[in-house]
């Protein structure tokens, strides 16, 4: 098979054109590695960015835009057809910490109860695979496609809140994509993995797979949703952004966490429509469509919020006597497998978070388009950890001290990025603050035992989306 001139409007690049030696490098150790395996050669390469989330954390999934960046650290897929007929996939990744994955049939099977890195792989490619078989009422007329062989390898951190799961989710969706010439756009593809993602269980939002596929080299993105839109963002002169990994792992779709706050906030907006009279309650499941459906603004959002909610946490038996429905509905309505077992809800507090935090994204984009100044931006960060820290209560001591050593040494502001409970923090400071602050962040490191600071420790700036390479 001949790889497409072109995948989803994006020139697909040769090998032999790479420009940039390092990515050269990687790719011919994966050829290597996939020639040894497979006794074949691939006949592409997928290069999937990681990201990390400016401002705007825990709100792509309530409806509200948020402002990511793509980063240099990516996933590299050599992908090619398999030689053996009873493989449908195998999957091979140059860190032996991970034995290889076979998949004997094309029935692709996904379980929330085992998560491991090959899920999220499986996932886009049955996101993709499900799509392509929707579109075909009669199966015999799809085209039959050889069993696949993937060799992976990358350097983004594993479970660091830097999207290294929804990387690998959208790196099996362009494969499956492309084996199959399946047509489409990068905003449609970024949809169709978002909800390809919940086969791992995680009911996210959008943002990672968006930025993921659809971002430029040199600027921010400001992602919107219901309809998903993407727009630049232009970041404050002089901004050097560096991420450090607390090291504390924090794999959400192994846990109940994050669901439960995407509960929370369901609830939440199906209780503040319930107050106001809304006949369709039910579905109005997220606190950006409530807020539209009552045309207010996020200012009078929060003051909603102070009136209709209690401090103190709900109980299931709350909820129900507040919504006028049973435990069975609330189950069916608002929670899903991953919180049945949830018997408190924190309300008030996560929706103070999404509507201050959708406020402050807003004012980000006003900032962007004015040029304000850095300090600006850096106090939009700190209030935004601040809340994500008090009323989201998805942080960490260890992320938290690591926010306070780059306050303390040059950092106009610091935050925690991605889900939170470990994870990666995000820090804004110019190239004459930087060193100092980068001093004071290795002496934190040189504390720990066996860190690789090369993946601990880096700036970034805005580098381009997922692409396409073949020989």
């Amino acid at each position: 098979m001949e790889l497409p001139e072109e995948w989803c409007g994006s020139p697909i690049t040769k090998v032999s054109e790479l420009d940039d030696p390092i990515v050269s490098d990687k790719i011919k150790e994966l050829k290597n590695h996939y020639l040894k395996k497979f006794n074949s050669s691939p006949i592409g390469y997928i290069q999937v960015p990681g990201r990390v989330n400016l401002i705007g954390e825990h709100i792509d999934y309530c409806g509200y835009p948020v402002c990511p960046m793509a980063i240099g650290k990516y996933i590299l897929i050599a992908f090619g057809f398999s030689n053996e007929k009873k493989d449908f996939l195998h999957v091979t990744n140059l860190n032996k910490i991970h034995p290889d994955f076979v998949n004997h049939t094309d029935v692709v099977e996904v379980s929330v109860d085992k998560i491991g890195w090959t899920s999220y792989l499986l996932s886009g490619i049955l996101g993709i695979k499900n799509k392509i078989e929707s579109q075909h009422s009669n199966k015999e007329d799809l085209k039959e496609v050889k069993g696949l062989c993937l060799a992976v390898s990358g350097n983004i951190p594993e479970a660091a809140g830097l999207s290294s799961s929804s990387a690998l989710v959208v790196a099996g969706s362009m494969i499956y994509s492309l084996v199959h010439k399946f047509d489409t756009t990068k905003l449609e593809l970024a949809e169709l993995c978002a909800a390809a993602e919940n086969f791992v269980g995680t009911a996210g939002g959008g943002m990672d797979q968006t930025i993921i596929l659809n971002a430029d080299k040199g600027t921010s993105k400001l992602i919107e949703f219901r309809p998903l839109k993407v727009t630049n963002c232009v970041l404050p002169e002089g901004s050097v952004f560096v991420i450090a990994n607390s090291l504390v792992e924090k794999n959400k779709a192994a846990s109940s966490d994050f669901n439960t706050r995407v509960a929370e906030c369901r609830i939440a907006a199906q209780i503040i429509a319930k107050r106001e009279g809304c006949p369709d309650w039910k579905g109005l499941r997220t606190l950006s469509l409530i807020q539209k459906a009552l045309k207010c603004d996020v200012t009078e959002m929060k003051d909603k919020v102070e009136q209709y909610f209690h401090e103190s946490p709900y109980t299931k038996e709350e909820i129900c006597k507040v919504l006028g429905i049973t435990i069975s509905d609330l189950d069916y309505l608002s929670l899903c497998p991953k919180t049945y077992n949830v018997e408190t809800f924190k309300l008030k507090q996560r929706a103070m978070h999404v509507y201050s935090e959708a406020e402050r994204v807003f004012t980000w984009k006003k900032y962007c388009e004015d040029g304000e100044s850095i300090e600006k931006f850096g106090e939009l960060m700190n209030a935004s950890h601040d809340s994500l820290q008090n009323l989201y209560e998805c942080s960490h001591p260890e992320l938290d001290r690591l926010v306070a050593i780059c306050r303390e040494n040059g950092a106009y502001g610091a935050r925690l990025t991605g889900a939170g409970w470990g994870g990666c923090m995000v820090a804004l400071t110019s190239k004459t603050k930087v060193v100092r602050m980068m001093n004071a962040l290795d002496n934190y490191y040189a504390t720990k035992k066996d860190v690789d600071l090369d993946s601990a420790l880096f700036a970034v700036g805005p580098e381009g989306g997922a692409r396409v390479f073949k020989e």
